[in-house]
């Protein structure tokens, strides 16, 4: 009677695995560059999240300007009027998650990073816009990033906007102590657009920006997989029930 209700035990749990949901990740990954993707890439580039095209996506654009922002502290705009459109370039670094991710393909010292005016001789300031707004309709409510190849003496700005070419509001800039280090960008959900400048050499939008999956409710069980569970419960009763006659009969 003990090993039939242990036998019985074991296919309710095996039917209760087989009929409940697969676990679901809880975060979204957007890698910009790997060894196949490394290069240059158009003017603007659509990354899906989890390289799965299914998921939210993010559509990034380079761009370089001669006019410089209106000042360097937090809450200062910058809206150019003469931005041309530059090539986007995907480094990938072997073994050097600090200098992988996304960069332009106009900096002058060759490095494809997203260059200062009057570094190397920079004429320009270029900057790199992401376009959100496919996050935001999705209601992801968080998105994580950081800026590498940032050596001692440079540094970068983000900058948020709600228009395609324009940085916008300056809201958080870092340097070299904040190399590599992921961070929430601010105020996300309030513009459609941010942007990475430098304001001093040249640095790089790292790979692996994240975002938290809104909660949503998990999938009901497939009906095969129900309709299998209800077969071994009543298989295992019929059992059980015909194990209680022979030994009344016995």
């Amino acid at each position: 009677m003990m090993k039939l209700k242990l036998s019985l035990v074991s296919m309710l749990a095996a039917g209760v695995c087989a009929a409940a949901p697969s676990l679901a990740q809880s975060s979204y990954t957007w890698n910009f560059a790997t060894n196949s993707s490394n290069g240059e890439l158009a003017v603007s580039q659509i990354f899906y999240a989890n390289g799965n095209t299914s998921n939210p996506f993010i559509t990034a654009y380079g761009y370089e300007t001669s006019h410089g922002p209106s000042g360097t502290s937090i809450g200062d705009t910058w809206n150019p009027s003469d931005v041309n459109s530059v090539n986007l370039y995907a480094k990938y670094t072997g073994g050097n998650p600090t200098e992988t991710g996304l960069g332009l393909n106009n900096d002058t010292t060759g490095n494809h990073e997203i260059e200062a005016k009057g570094n190397s001789g920079q004429k320009n300031y270029s900057f790199l816009q992401l376009n959100v707004s496919n996050l935001l309709s999705n209601n992801i409510k968080n998105f994580n990033i950081a800026i590498a190849s940032v050596q001692n003496g440079e540094g970068f700005d983000l900058w948020g906007s709600n228009s395609l070419n324009t940085p916008g509001t300056l809201l958080s800039n870092g340097g070299s102590s904040t190399n590599g280090k992921f961070f929430n960008v601010p105020d996300f959900g309030t513009y459609k657009y941010y942007t990475i400048s430098a304001y001093a050499g040249n640095v790089l939008l790292e790979n692996g920006a994240t975002s938290n999956i809104p909660n949503s409710p998990p999938p009901a069980p497939e009906a095969s997989s129900v309709f299998g569970l209800a077969g071994m419960l009543g298989v295992g009763g019929l059992a059980l029930r015909r194990r209680k006659t022979g030994r009344t009969a016995a």
